[in-house]
């Protein structure tokens, strides 16, 4: 069994240049045989670090952090809007890419949701989008401030659900 265990597997070719690294070969039978295992080269399907994407300019993921520290001072100012005229409370976050800050509101109710909404559109002079109603019911709330210091984008987000005033109730 060994002699046809070692013939079936000695047409195979190697898929690449494989260093001489012997390993064991279980047939499935009580013996081994040592053979040649081929190497996939590292770099054959990740050509770069972060997947198949191509490296990113050093100039550009500079540019993309100066617009990520100015986004963080925007949100800094904005906390102390929120804290001098008691805005509500929403939630922050800095855009990876571009130059963005987007404030999303989680209140309980939907009507309340839509009141933070309101006041943090006001209070960054964003224009609201059409409110768009989805299949299953669910109002989307969007708007916007471009350009908020001449640089950063407000985004306001709200969501509203059919059944959002009945949970609210009880």
């Amino acid at each position: 069994m060994h002699d046809a265990t070692h013939a079936t597997r000695s047409h195979l070719r190697s898929l690449g240049p494989s260093p001489s690294v012997p390993v064991t070969i279980d047939s499935g039978n009580a013996d081994s045989t040592d053979g040649l295992v081929a190497s996939v080269s590292p770099r054959r399907y990740h050509d770069s670090p972060s997947g198949n994407a191509p490296p990113e300019d050093a100039r550009t993921s500079r540019e993309r952090v100066g617009w990520q520290i100015r986004a963080t001072r925007v949100l800094a100012d904005l906390l102390a809007l929120a804290v001098r005229d008691g805005l509500p409370r929403v939630a922050w976050t800095v855009g990876d890419v571009g130059a963005n800050l987007t404030g999303r509101c989680y209140c309980r109710t939907g009507a309340d949701r839509r009141s933070q909404f309101d006041a943090w559109c006001t209070a960054v002079g964003a224009t609201p989008r059409s409110e768009l109603t989805g299949f299953a019911g669910i109002t989307y709330l969007r708007a916007i401030a471009a350009r908020h210091d001449g640089l950063i984008d407000v985004i306001v987000l709200a969501d509203t659900y059919p059944d959002d005033d009945a949970a609210g109730n009880g």
